[in-house]
């Protein structure tokens, strides 16, 4: 059981709102991603979320994603591993698929979006 002053501690925490993001259009998002030191090239048929996505994952370094099924996990972790991949940040990576249904997409887009 998880005590109650862990769980108020975590509850009291400040929270970041980042709502307005959905609000933006793909020339905004391309602007904030352009400002990032370095800018990230990423493959061009991003949609507009996995921008947004690939822009808070950046900005933040660790963030959680609770995006629906088929919306594109798959690819914006890719662009995130080779951002920091290009970055010097990262040498190596293991991505650890618990789904037998999942491993067949993540093998495919890894070959696909190099």
């Amino acid at each position: 059981m998880i005590p109650a002053v862990a769980v108020k501690h975590f509850l009291d925490q400040p929270r970041d709102d980042h709502r307005w993001l959905k609000k933006l259009k793909h020339a905004d998002v391309d602007k904030l991603l352009d400002e990032l030191d370095p800018p990230p090239h990423f493959w061009y048929k991003l949609g507009l979320h996995q921008k947004v996505g690939l822009y808070l994952g950046i900005k933040y370094g660790c963030f959680a994603y609770w995006y629906a099924m088929g919306v594109g996990k798959s690819l914006l972790s890719l662009e995130l591993l080779q951002y920091f991949w290009d970055c010097g940040k990262l040498r190596r990576a293991l991505v650890f698929v618990t789904s037998d249904k999942a491993f067949p997409t993540w093998e495919r887009q890894a070959k696909q979006y190099k």
